[in-house]
């Protein structure tokens, strides 16, 4: 009756190990999924800053320009 008992506790060690292991190797998955989004959300808002300073940049030629023109047509 012992030795049932423990390769019962044997069992349920091996088991008790191998769903930790799977369990590690999904949060390593998951981690590397999680990584993957984090680096695309960045480089999303890069190009969104980019697109932003552009517009800006944009947006102070057009002013400037306008000055030009105002004092052109004054003198």
């Amino acid at each position: 009756m012992k030795e049932g008992r423990k390769e019962g506790r044997r069992e349920r060690r091996k088991e008790g190990r191998v769903e930790k292991l799977k369990d590690e190797r999904k949060i390593k998955m998951k981690s590397k999924e999680e990584v993957e989004e984090e680096e695309e959300e960045e480089e999303e808002e890069e190009k969104e800053e980019e697109e932003e300073e552009e517009k800006g940049e944009e947006e102070e030629e057009e002013k400037s320009r306008e000055k030009g023109k105002k004092c052109t047509k004054r003198a």
